[in-house]
């Protein structure tokens, strides 16, 4: 049986749409976001999919960003993917025993 790649330890969101800058750390199952409409809300799933390969429609870099930059840490997995208004998108993910305290 197939164990998935981990919990999900940490997740970063520079320039992603309404997001200027996000850090959660959850310390449990489970991660709540809470706001007002239009506070970005729906742009941390939307980024946390987008890092993961997930396609969303529209443009992910921020009106006033010159990139969007979503890294992903869970178990022994580190994804990040990034944009820039100028070049190409860029993936990364890197697996190793040491990337949880990096």
């Amino acid at each position: 049986m197939h164990k998935g790649p981990g919990p999900l330890i940490k997740l970063t969101v520079e320039g992603f749409r309404g997001i200027a800058e996000f850090d959660v750390e959850p310390n449990g199952n489970s991660v709540e976001i809470f706001g007002d409409n239009g506070t970005g809300k729906s742009s941390a799933t939307e980024a946390l999919a987008w890092a993961l390969g997930e396609d969303v429609e529209g443009e992910v870099i921020r009106n006033d960003s010159d990139k969007a930059v979503v890294g992903v840490r869970f178990g022994a997995y580190e994804v990040r993917r990034s944009k820039t208004r100028t070049g190409k998108p860029a993936l990364t993910v890197k697996e190793g025993r040491d990337i949880k305290g990096s």
